[in-house]
């Protein structure tokens, strides 16, 4: 439910919110991958860049190559 709220913050361009539930739902970051690249995907729509990469370096047993190419697609659309 979480990720699903998040992405709908993020498709409605609504930043406090997501940040809210992010706040809210902290305790599920570190159990539930699929929410996790959902908040460091939202934060990077939002070029908050530091957020992402904190959570990234955060939960370092649960990098996959999934966060990898969140912050390549990132970096290229930044960057070219």
């Amino acid at each position: 439910l979480c990720t699903l709220l998040v992405q709908a913050c993020a498709e409605l361009k609504r930043y406090d919110d997501g940040c809210h539930i992010h706040q809210r739902a902290k305790n599920l970051l570190g159990k539930d991958k699929v929410f996790l690249n959902e908040m460091m995907n939202f934060y990077l729509k939002f070029y908050d860049e530091n957020q992402a990469y904190e959570l990234f370096q955060q939960y370092p047993s649960q990098h996959t190559l999934v966060d990898y190419s969140l912050f390549m697609k990132y970096y290229n659309r930044q960057y070219q």
